[in-house]
């Protein structure tokens, strides 16, 4: 049970039994390379999975978008092998 409110930008664990996933994407001012980068936790907070990446030139919007979509194509080839 959560006994505080958590500050803004804290992570926040799953319920026991569940992972959860986070994904980010990065932009740098001026020349707009971005990065893209995930983790999957699960309850305790221990890391299960991590990726980054980058991707070259970007938007901000873009580059966010590209991070869950190549993540969504990953979960789906996990799960159908």
């Amino acid at each position: 049970m959560l006994t505080h409110r958590p500050s803004v930008g804290s992570w926040i664990a799953p319920e026991a039994g569940w992972l959860k996933y986070n994904v980010d994407a990065a932009v740098t001012r001026g020349v707009r390379e971005a990065g893209i980068g995930d983790i999957l936790r699960d309850h305790s907070g221990k890391t299960l999975l991590r990726f980054s990446k980058a991707i070259g030139i970007s938007e901000p919007t873009r580059a966010e978008l590209t991070a869950i979509l190549l993540k969504l194509v990953r979960f789906f080839l996990l799960l159908c092998g």
